[in-house]
């Protein structure tokens, strides 16, 4: 009963998620759509008016052997047989350049949407194992399974054509063939779901294994850790892992290619069978008299036709079954709701200078964790001030940075921005008026500049206001060194050159620096620049005016 039960459940499921793949390719193209579903019509009937052509063409040489037909009238069903041979392909050529332009543009639109998800999910979130497992499983095939689930709407419509034209032409001639040719081709609906279930239940099943991989393969990926793993020499060690764990894991998917190999023999053998049957009478029926030539042929078309088209509706479902289980992930990552509460009206600050800000008896754990990671904190940062958080490794500076940016909610206490819990605080406003340096900085390899105006991307690049943000960072003496100065590119990579630990730590300071924001929070901002930088840079974030806040973490 369980089964059955689990069984409706995932019908219900690859329902949902057909439902909701195709609402997307009608919706944002409903142009291609159209025109695919069409052609999917057109590719269904083109066998069957080949079929009936060759057949009438057969009876047709009989009769003009007994000169009982005009030899006319065969000459023409040749040329239309032969215009119905050439259409096919002009049809797929449609097919071909239709579909490519469907693909193209719903991967473009997918694409972005999957990226600014990602974005807008919670870091709270993004950092808990149990949300790792989900992206790991929603983005392993990156979105083809979305693209390959709603093709597979458009070639079940050519499929389910087969099937209703087939069916009116055995079923005219003889109920049986129709019974054990729909009976024959069920155990291979089964072999393919069974297959699709078994080899998801490895990719799900192993997620935190996967996880695991990936992470080793880095070493061998990334410049700094090969470096790392030369020097330590850890190559021989770390291959050996990822080796252990690709064992495991290739065998359980070799044992169920073995179960699946033998289970599709058993399944072909039911179709020869019943296929063989079906053969056998209608040669019975010619052999009688009961049946044309050329209906014969028309009829052992169809029949083989519609085995075809049942099977090949049944193998659709069973790989939109599997195709399923992965947009089921995706769809669950899209359909994330927030981890942090929002507030139905939030408040707005509008802030035009540096506001108040208290940490009233701030107590924070992380999930799953009974050890508190800062206890009833009380801290207030005037407009202007600059303060200093210093600390031991582990101290929880990084955790007050979050708790600040409002990545997480304290679990007692609160923190006040101009006497309002930032809880109710409308929290894109709030990011836009702070500007953090966190430890692990992101890398923008774009030209100097605007690898610097990423810092407020929602105005024009200011050029006077980059080279000033460079200069209060100490960066505008190395960068006015390369050969196209600020419009040098990054990276080697992109053919550009490529700044020192300590270079980028400056160039993503200038960033914060250029978005002029009313808070600055600085998370170890010099932890890689030499000691002489160090002394200017904050000498210079000292003499910031009274309308800016500072807060480093050190």
């Amino acid at each position: 009963m369980l089964k059955l039960s689990k069984i409706f459940s995932s019908i219900i499921e690859l329902f949902r998620n057909s439902k909701r793949s195709i609402y997307y390719s009608f919706r944002h193209m409903p142009v291609e759509s159209s025109s695919l579903v069409i052609i999917s019509i057109f590719i269904g009937l083109i066998p069957f008016a080949q079929a009936k052509i060759l057949a009438n063409i057969i009876d047709a040489l009989i009769a003009v052997t007994k000169g009982s037909a005009l030899i006319g009238s065969l000459w023409t069903l040749i040329i239309i047989y032969a215009l119905a041979t050439v259409f096919p392909e002009i049809v797929y050529a449609i097919q071909g350049y239709v579909n490519k332009r469907w693909t193209f543009r719903l991967q473009q639109i997918l694409e972005l949407e999957l990226s600014l998800k990602k974005a807008e999910i919670d870091v709270a979130l993004h950092e808990q194992p149990k949300f790792q497992d989900l992206l790991q499983k929603a983005t392993y095939r990156s979105l083809w399974p979305i693209y390959e689930l709603s093709e597979a709407q458009f070639l079940n419509i050519q499929n389910i054509i087969g099937v209703v034209v087939a069916s009116y032409v055995v079923l005219a001639f003889d109920w049986r063939l129709y019974a054990v040719i729909m009976i024959a081709s069920i155990p291979k609906f089964f072999v393919e779901t069974k297959y699709s279930k078994n080899v998801w239940g490895i990719y799900s099943e192993d997620t935190e294994q996967q996880r695991h991989y990936q992470e080793l393969r880095s070493n061998f990926r990334q410049m700094y850790r090969i470096i790392e793993t030369k020097l330590l020499q850890t190559a021989h060690k770390i291959a050996g892992m990822i080796d252990d764990i690709l064992e495991d894991f290739n065998g359980k998917q070799i044992a169920v290619e073995k179960r699946k190999m033998l289970m599709k023999i058993g399944a072909e053998v039911i179709v020869v069978l019943g296929y063989g049957f079906a053969i056998t009478l209608i040669i019975g029926n010619v052999a009688q008299g009961l049946l044309a030539i050329g209906a014969m042929t028309f009829l052992l078309s169809s029949l083989s036709r519609l085995e075809n088209s049942i099977a090949g509706f049944f193998l659709n479902i069973a790989g939109q079954y599997q195709f399923s289980l992965y947009v089921t992930s995706i769809f669950e990552l899209l359909d994330t709701k927030p981890y942090l509460p929002r507030v139905e009206n939030p408040i707005r600050l509008d802030l035009t200078t540096a506001p108040t800000i208290v940490f009233e008896n701030v107590t924070f754990a992380y999930a799953g964790q009974t050890k508190t990671v800062l206890k009833d904190v009380n801290l207030t940062i005037k407009p202007g001030e600059k303060i200093a958080w210093i600390g031991a490794n582990g101290a929880g500076k990084s955790t007050m940075v979050k708790l600040l940016c409002r990545v997480y909610d304290p679990i007692k206490g609160r923190i006040l921005v101009n006497g309002v819990d930032l809880k109710h605080i409308d929290i894109d406003e709030w990011w836009s008026y702070l500007g953090v340096l966190l430890q692990d900085f992101g890398t923008y390899n774009f030209m100097a500049k605007d690898s610097i105006a990423v810092g407020r991307m929602d105005m024009p690049t200011d050029d006077a206001r980059v080279t000033e943000a460079a200069i209060a960072a100490d960066a505008h003496e190395f960068i006015s060194k390369w050969e196209k100065g600020y419009e040098n590119m990054i990276g080697t990579d992109f053919g550009g050159v490529e700044p020192s630990k300590g270079q980028r730590q400056k160039l993503a300071l200038a960033r914060i620096l250029y978005r002029k924001s009313h808070v600055l929070i600085l998370d170890e901002p010099t932890a890689a620049v030499d000691s002489h930088s160090e002394a200017k840079i904050f000498e210079t974030l000292e003499k910031m005016p009274d309308n800016y806040s500072c807060a480093y973490f050190t």
